[in-house]
Parts: C-alpha cells; sequence; structure tokens
C-alpha cells in the first residue's frame, strides 16, 4: 500500500484506476520472475556451480 500512495501523491492520474489495477497484475508476475531468477543465482553462487567458476578454471 506505500508504494501505491506515494505513486497516488507523486505522479498525475493519466490513467484510470481500472487500468492501473491491470497494470499492478503484470509487474507481481514480472517480480515473482525476477525473484525466482535471483534465487536461482544465489544458490548458484553458494553450491560453486555459477559461470563465473567455470570461466575462472584453466
Amino acid at each position: 500500500m506505500r508504494v501505491r500512495r506515494q505513486f497516488v501523491t507523486n505522479w498525475p492520474q493519466s490513467r484510470s484506476a481500472s487500468s492501473l489495477q491491470g497494470r499492478w497484475k503484470i509487474l507481481k508476475v514480472e517480480l515473482y520472475e525476477w525473484h525466482c531468477a535471483l534465487r536461482q543465482a544465489k544458490n548458484w553462487y553458494k553450491s560453486g556451480s555459477n559461470a563465473v567458476d567455470e570461466v575462472c578454471i584453466f
């Protein structure tokens, strides 16, 4: 809710409320994909199977 309140106070109302609600649904999907990718990268780093280790091995 804090993000939405800041958005409402700082940005002009160029879109309707229903169009903003539709955009939030898309944004949640994109953030979930980013979160999953970040978690996978952290797991790879902890296990030592990240691409940097593969490049540095001679």
